[in-house]
């Protein structure tokens, strides 16, 4: 802004004197008026320059000269005429000009003091120091750099043309009976002051410093770059044209503004008064404008403004163009407008619009009344509505407390600050910071990213691919539409995938994930985490820690990783891979596709033609229904096909098969199929075949159920053995290259010795 601002101590009256002396042209002869009304005309010849009317109604008329002029009692009508004259009103209402009244007589400088009364002043031309006095008076500055002081009472005053200083009041102290003025600067760099009562100033065209000072004031600067200072008391300020400085309260001359409360007076020094609210409309360019103290209601408008909404409750609105906007202190309500802004809520539960939000905030206009001597009473109309324009790329920044803080339209960036924020995006790509507290965010449309910080946060994406990091604590996050990515970080978090194709890292803690829609992509991290695929084609991987995981719909693939996992497939066909330690798999339906990996896994098939393999260590692999593959690989594993014909290969190490049947003390039924033992090795692992028999005969012995089991079963060997009983059958390939003759039953095979230990190959366990 290229003009400084005029402090308030300076923007006072210069010294007003006339040159009374012989050297000034004054011939020093004083005359004196009749008790009545006198009419003198001092440009006759033989005339004194200087007049004293006395009492009545007096017209009085100056001459060439530097006269002193002095109506004294009664109703008063004086001309200066030309020179530099000295014009006293004195008592009662009068009317006094400082030239002819015509303005063709040279410029003088004049001083005129109306005195008591409801006086009418007219500077006219020249540098002219003008005041009222006590009374509702009514001054025009006309032409020329006028010091205009209304005194006391309810004044009405024009500056006129020129740079002039116009105070409302008498321009010494505040005083409580100050009046309400009605102040017209005029064209020209202005000072203004309002002084005490509720004033209406209006600064006109030039760059104008403006104080309105006590009262319930209405400020307009005009046009120009204006300074201006609404003071203590209710303002309504509107900057207008030009780069304005606008301050809601008092304005320092160290460029600070005192620190202002509550809506109460004080005792008599000035940093004892408070502040009050505010509305103030800082009008078209750039503009700086600081409510101050109490709950201010600020509009930018067009340009780009920096704003700051001080100690209240404030309500904000950056208006058009790029703006920078800062509540301060307080529960302030804030939205950018149109343009790319920069927000901060700062202290208090804030409530922050990146551009049009509610409709919580009205605009501006101040206007005259027709009377004048109404002062500043109802001089101003709240009326202007806003004008949204376009949304903009805005920051914004809660600060501390409770905020709520809306994006809106375009890219935006949001900064919660600490305490317990709520953030909207809004549309288009936003950026989110929750920072300390728990925070809600909700990025709505667009493709955005939020990080939670420090504290349990609320996180939702909407529609677009959104960048989720919920950092530290406990956090929940839902990716809505879109190809969402999620990061829990830290504690023990919630993500719902949603719509569409979603990646999901758990991180440190236990952490639940769905995926929603889509194929989905969750990573378990550190922590015992419970992952849910739902619909889709999913990947799961657990990592560290005890993890469960639900393919549900979907050809899922999932991946145990470290800790003691357990694996759902759910529907369709799934892939699942057991990792390091000991994992349970469960197939459920579909064609299922298990490896358990290194440790002692637990595998059930379920529905489906499934492919089952233990993979290192003992495992208990579980064909359940369906025509499956099993295999044992290295260690001692249990092997069962379950329903359907199913294909066992036990692998290296001390292998069980089974076969399961009910006993009612009579026969011997099965629901398995008809299965194949490629590996049932007796000499080199000493495999087990183990008949599991569910008694339903009300209790028998082990060594009466294998009598039982013998008689009942019909072995053929032929190379390989095949046992068949209860429906149930099981091919034993390569047994014959274990001993020199065939079997006929049970009994041969559990007593088959090659000579250098003895083992029972057939085994009985009764449930």
């Amino acid at each position: 802004m290229p003009n400084e601002f005029v402090p308030w101590e300076e923007c006072e009256l210069p010294d007003c004197e006339v040159d009374l002396s012989k050297e000034g042209g004054n011939n020093g002869v004083t005359g004196s008026g009749t008790v009545g009304d006198d009419a003198v005309d001092l440009r006759l010849p033989g005339s004194p320059d200087n007049y004293d009317g006395g009492e009545g109604d007096d017209f009085i008329v100056g001459n060439a000269n530097n006269n002193e002029l002095d109506g004294e009692e009664d109703c008063d009508t004086i001309y200066g005429m030309s020179g530099d004259d000295a014009i006293y009103g004195g008592e009662h209402d009068d009317e006094l000009w400082g030239d002819d009244g015509h303005g063709t007589n040279p410029e003088g400088n004049d001083c005129i003091e109306g005195g008591s009364g409801n006086d009418i002043i007219h500077g006219e031309g020249g540098n002219d120091g003008l005041d009222g006095g006590t009374g509702n008076d009514e001054i025009y500055g006309g032409w020329g750099n006028d010091g205009i002081a209304g005194g006391e009472g309810n004044d009405y005053i024009e500056g006129g043309t020129g740079d002039d200083i116009i105070l409302g009041d008498d321009g010494d102290e505040f005083s409580l009976d100050d009046g309400n003025d009605l102040i017209y600067a005029g064209d020209g760099n202005d000072c203004v002051a309002g002084e005490g009562g509720d004033d209406c100033i209006f600064g006109g065209s030039g760059d104008d410093t403006l104080y309105g000072n006590e009262g319930n004031d209405g400020i307009s600067g005009g046009d120009g770059d204006d300074r201006i200072s609404g003071g203590l008391g209710f303002d309504v300020i509107t900057g207008n044209d030009g780069e304005d400085e606008i301050f809601g309260d008092i304005r320092q001359g160290n460029a600070t503004d005192l620190d202002l409360g509550s809506d109460t007076w004080g005792g008599g020094d000035v940093d004892d008064f408070v502040g009050s609210a505010d509305v103030i409309f800082a009008g078209a360019a750039d503009d700086y404008v600081d409510g101050g103290a109490g709950g201010d209601c600020l509009y930018g408008g067009s340009g780009m403004d920096r704003m700051f909404g001080g100690r209240g409750a404030d309500y904000m609105y950056g208006g058009s163009e790029d703006d920078t906007l800062s509540a301060d202190e307080g529960n302030d309500k804030v939205r950018g407008g149109s343009g790319d802004d920069w927000i901060m809520g700062q202290s208090g539960a804030d409530i922050i619009y990146g551009d049009f939000g509610g409709e919580f905030i009205k605009g501006i206009e101040v206007s005259a009344q027709d009377e004048s001597d109404e002062g500043g009473e109802g001089c101003i109309e709240i009326r202007r509505e806003f004008d949204e324009g376009v949304e903009g790329c805005d920051l914004i920044f809660g600060g501390s407390g409770r905020d709520k803080i809306y994006g809106e339209g375009n890219h935006d960036s949001l900064y919660g600050g600490t305490g317990k924020d709520t953030m909207f995006g809004g549309d288009g790509n936003d950026y989110m910071e929750g920072n300390g507290g728990h925070d809600t965010m909700k990025g709505e449309e667009g493709d955005d990213t939020m990080l939670g910080g420090y504290g349990r946060d609320n996180m939702s994406g909407g529609n677009g691919n959104d960048y989720m990091d919920g950092e530290a604590h406990d956090d929940n996050m839902s990716g809505g539409a879109g190809n969402d990515e999620m990061y829990g970080g830290t504690g023990n978090d919630t993500m719902n995938g949603g719509d569409d194709h979603d990646a999901m890292y758990g991180g440190a803690g236990n952490d639940g994930m769905l995926g929603g829609s889509g194929n989905d992509f969750m990573s378990g991290g550190e922590g015992n985490d419970n992952m849910n695929g739902e619909t889709g084609n999913d990947t799961m991987n657990g990592d560290g820690g005890n993890d469960v995981m639900f393919g549900a719909k979907g050809f899922d693939v999932m991946s145990g990783g470290d800790g003691n996992d357990e694996m759902h497939g759910g529907a369709d066909d799934d892939l699942m891979y057991g990792g390091n330690d000991k994992d349970t798999m469960y197939g459920d339906m579909g064609d299922d596709v298990m490896d358990g990996g290194k440790q002692n896994d637990v595998l059930y098939g379920g529905d489906g033609n499934d492919d089952l393999s233990g993979g290192k260590a003992n495992d208990d692999v579980n064909g359940d229904a369906g025509d499956d593959v099993l295999n044992g690989n290295q260690g001692d594993d249990f092997l069962w096909g379950g329903e359907g014909d199913d294909e066992l290969t036990g692998g290296y190490g001390k292998d069980v098969f089974e076969v399961h049947l009910t006993w009612d003390g009579a026969t011997f039924t099965s629901t398995d199929g008809d299965d194949v033992v490629y590996d049932f090795t007796m000499a080199g692992d000493a495999d087990v075949l183990t008949f599991v028999i569910k008694d339903e005969s009300g209790g028998v012995s082990a060594t009466d159920a294998f009598n039982a089991l013998n008689a009942a079963t019909t072995v053929v060997d032929d190379g390989d053995t095949l046992v068949s009983v209860g429906g149930a059958s099981i091919d034993l390939l390569g047994v014959g290259g274990d001993h020199p003759f065939n079997f006929s039953s049970l009994e041969q095979i559990n007593d088959f010795s090659d000579g250098n230990y003895l083992y029972e190959a057939v085994d009985i366990v009764i449930v």
